[in-house]
Order: C-alpha cells, then structure tokens, then sequence
C-alpha cells in the first residue's frame, strides 16, 4: 500500500511540474517574440536554467525537465517494486 501512495503522490508532483511548466512557456513566449524586436527583456540562457547538486547537505536538481524526471524516477521505482518485492507469478 505504501509503494502505491509514493507512487501517487509523485505522478501527482510530476503532474504539478508539467503544469507549471506550460503555464511558464505561456507567459514567456510573448517576451521571446518582444526581445527579437529589441522590445522586451533577453532571453535567459538555457544552460543557467539546468542545476544538480549534490552534497552532504542533500541533492539539488532544478531543471525545465523536472516533471519528467520525477515521473521517470517513481515509474522506476514502482518497476523495481513489481519485480523484486511483489512478483507476479502465472499459475499452471
């Protein structure tokens, strides 16, 4: 039961990350189009936007592609629980 709350609840971040992220390229998309024309600001540089730490202190990860590592993290975490620890087994 508890593999299947970790699994919900981390489709459930992965969803809120997708979200947000259309919501961002929403509002940013304008501002591309303004800073072509030399109206709006520069665009952000994309390899500033990806970050991974780690350290004692903990793991930081910050990128545009978060949503998707979350969700491949819990669908491979939820893989690993199938295999080893909850195996299916057809009977004769």
């Amino acid at each position: 039961m508890v593999v299947h709350i970790i699994l919900g609840v981390a489709l459930w971040m992965a969803w809120l990350e997708f979200d947000n992220a259309r919501k961002t390229r929403a509002k940013v998309a304008p501002l591309k189009g303004a800073a072509a024309k030399g109206k709006g600001k520069p665009e952000p540089d994309d390899e500033a936007a990806h970050e991974l730490k780690l350290g004692l202190d903990g793991i930081a990860f910050k990128s545009s592609l978060q949503g998707t590592a979350i969700l491949a993290l819990a669908l491979a975490f939820y893989a690993l629980y199938l295999k080893f620890v909850y195996p299916i087994v057809l009977l004769p």
